[in-house]
């Protein structure tokens, strides 16, 4: 046994950096295709098994006689992509089986295949190889045999996964019955979390249905948060008029696709707004941009012009701010003003324009 350990240790000591190459490939081919179907990957890690790791997987009595060549040892490499919601662990699972070979017979679904009180926090083990179609490509044809172990999780999962390491208990038996006991309850409270985070982003995905039904049928009336202004905002064409016209005048407006965190900061400033000007609906708000003291697109086309038609890159978020300051309502215009959130060249260009409307 020694004999075969240290020959198939030398042997993956000089595959190694192919197998680092393979979970790296693996990561851009799935970050990819997540990408293009708007999942978020909260965190994705990737590496090959260091030599020593190796040899004591090898050293192992149960796996004594297992290994013969090194391409028997089915994870060499692993690659990690943990994500919010179970729902996304679907959906990357089904990237995965569509887009690489899957070795079903040593993969495992340790959702559903532990006892109901088995110590520990479970997620999907895929094991998996390029498909032949990339294997005949110049860049992949070194991965040929080879394969990988895949896990996917939630963030939840995972979280108890790393506190699991932590504490260093590989087996029930090695747990001290109070601590168990306390073990237990936590991976029961974290289970029950998981579960009850995917139920919320359920309910948020049917209230924003509910606002786009209203918004394209023209009932407005539901109370401005969040998700009612994204909603209305994805899905109004107001808004898309109103995009028109920035665009029209030389204004690059930022893509409004899905309503992105790092927009956050925008948000809030408009969010603050309506609430400062009293606007507690999204009719009140769409009856704001409708009553504006001239059309978007002559007050887009005198803004651009006020500064200088340097290149101007908004948010729709932003570009609605700066509707606010030509209200009809003279209240909204003087809170706009003072609280718009606009100063320097964009406060200048918005006061320049004011005072070209004004005068004509």
């Amino acid at each position: 046994m020694i004999e075969i350990v240290e020959r198939l240790a030398v042997e993956y000591a000089a595959s190694r950096p192919n197998y680092e190459e393979l979970a790296e490939s693996i990561v851009r081919i799935v970050k990819g295709l997540a990408k293009d179907g708007s999942i978020d990957l909260f965190h994705t890690e990737s590496r090959a098994k260091d030599i020593e790791s190796f040899k004591r997987k090898l050293e192992r009595p149960e796996k004594a006689g297992k290994y013969k060549k090194l391409k028997d040892v089915t994870d060499l490499c692993g690659v990690r992509f943990v994500v919010l919601y179970q729902k996304d662990v679907d959906k990357i699972c089904k990237i995965i089986e569509q887009n690489f070979n899957i070795d079903i017979e040593n993969s495992i679904d340790k959702n559903s295949a532990s006892d109901p009180d088995k110590f520990g926090y479970m997620s999907i083990h895929l094991i998996v190889s390029h498909m032949e179609n990339r294997i005949h490509l110049p860049d992949f044809k070194k991965y040929e045999g080879m394969k990988a172990e895949i896990q996917v999780r939630t963030v939840l999962q995972h979280a108890w996964a790393v506190i699991d390491r932590q504490l260093r208990y590989n087996n029930d038996s090695d747990i001290p019955l109070p601590v168990k006991r306390k073990l237990y309850r936590v991976s029961a409270l974290l289970e029950g979390a998981d579960e009850d985070l995917s139920e919320v982003e359920k309910s948020v995905g049917k209230l924003r249905q509910s606002y786009a039904v209203g918004v394209n049928g023209g009932q407005l009336t539901v109370a401005i948060n969040m998700e009612s202004l994204d909603v209305y905002i994805q899905n109004s064409r107001d808004i898309k008029e109103i995009e028109s016209a920035a665009r029209l005048a030389g204004i690059v407006v930022e893509a409004t696709d899905t309503f992105d965190p790092k927009d956050e900061i925008k948000y809030n400033r408009l969010l603050s707004l309506t609430r400062s000007a009293n606007i507690s609906n999204i009719d009140e708000l769409n009856n704001v941009l409708k009553s504006l003291i001239q059309t978007p697109e002559y007050i887009f086309r005198e803004f651009s012009s006020n500064t200088n038609h340097k290149p101007i890159r908004l948010s729709i978020y932003a570009l609605i701010r700066v509707l606010f300051y030509f209200s009809s309502d003279r209240k909204i215009r003087t809170l706009a003003k003072r609280s718009g959130g606009y100063v320097g060249s964009t406060l200048k260009a918005i006061n320049s324009t004011l005072g070209s409307i004004d005068a004509d």
